[in-house]
């Protein structure tokens, strides 16, 4: 497939970048008031729907969210606006230094949180920082496997066509979860922190994130080389994203089968796939028909600093009124009120 030359930037992978910022804001919101013990419900129901084993805790607990598929898409049109001009070599070295720079940054944050938690940076740190990471327990976690994700699949994503991709994607995607599910328990006597725990077992651990990432990359392609996908896309990621949440709806399970499509492999990758399709082709049409996606565009491209700016927030006025003052009234006000901060702020 030959691939048409990119002069801007796609405003339907922004605007999606901008809706799973807003996503991002209220989800983790409730989920540190729920940890704090003031903002969490019931979790019954979860016996209606083990089609697979649910687990939220490492190794199935995962963190596969819109971010992944998002980074893929941006390094494949990345790759194609660089092509014309630059060497592989030159492009390598740029998305090294781009992801690798990220990857670094959240190192960093993570130690300096940590300080300001009541940590130390000196005695012990780099252990704690390492576990952190490594389980994504650590607001970091996901920037750091973002960036390290974007940096291995590079060689795949710059020479592979987009079928080979979700080939790849999808064989990558299967045996990550035969690990799961029956090789890695014989491991249990492996160390916390090591090599198979940074590729398996973390909430963002490598191997988890990168099929999302291949999968966007090969959308990206399709798009770049201009096929017409979009109503399949639609319809595809329609039926995936309503089945994760109609039928687990009707067996009763409140609302934990949303936690579980987003964060349990293999649900979570599914339900993802679905939603990446549907929303990236709805924009898609959008931007065709000259909708005006400036608000939503302008929130996708400050997305780093959106991420670190509502813990920022959050963890600010959580220092003010006290853990135990927290409620499920004041976490949706204080979404609302950080949401509406941040959009003004870059608008």
């Amino acid at each position: 497939m030959t691939t048409k030359p990119v002069t801007k930037r796609l405003a339907s992978l922004d605007a999606m970048r901008g809706i799973a910022i807003l996503f991002m804001i209220p989800f983790h919101i409730l989920l540190f008031g729920q940890l704090m013990g003031e903002a969490g419900g019931g979790l019954g129901g979860i016996e209606n729907v083990q089609l697979f084993v649910v687990d939220f805790n490492p190794p199935l607990g995962t963190g596969l969210i819109l971010f992944f598929f998002v980074t893929g898409m941006s390094v494949a049109v990345s790759l194609a606006r660089r092509r014309e001009r630059q060497s592989p070599l030159e492009i390598g070295r740029h998305l090294i230094l781009r992801y690798g720079s990220y990857a670094l940054i959240g190192v960093l944050v993570e130690a300096i949180f940590m300080f300001l938690m009541g940590g130390t940076l000196i005695e012990g740190s780099f252990v704690e920082i390492l576990q952190e990471i490594v389980f994504g327990f650590g607001i970091s976690g996901p920037i750091v496997g973002l960036g390290l994700g974007a940096i291995l699949s590079f060689p795949l994503i710059l020479y592979l066509p987009w079928k080979k991709l979700m080939i790849a994607a999808a064989v990558l995607a299967s045996l990550v979860g035969v690990v799961l599910y029956s090789i890695l328990p014989i491991f249990s006597f492996i160390p916390p922190i090591s090599i198979i725990s940074f590729l398996y077992t973390g909430l963002f651990s490598l191997l988890k994130g990168l099929p999302m990432i291949l999968l966007g990359a090969a959308v990206g392609k399709l798009v770049l080389g201009g096929s017409d996908f979009k109503k399949i896309f639609i319809i595809v990621g329609s039926v995936i994203t309503a089945a994760y949440i109609i039928i687990p709806t009707l067996l009763g399970t409140g609302m934990l089968h949303v936690l579980m499509a987003a964060w349990v492999y293999p649900h979570a990758i599914i339900f993802i796939v679905g939603m990446s399709l549907f929303m990236f082709s709805f924009f898609h049409i959008l931007e065709a028909r000259k909708t005006n996606l400036t608000s939503i565009k302008v929130l996708g491209r400050s997305s780093f600093y959106v991420y670190y700016g509502h813990f920022i927030i959050f963890f600010a006025v959580i220092q003010v009124i006290g853990e135990g003052n927290l409620s499920m009234g004041l976490m949706f006000g204080l979404m609302i009120v950080i949401t509406a901060i941040i959009w003004t702020k870059i608008s």
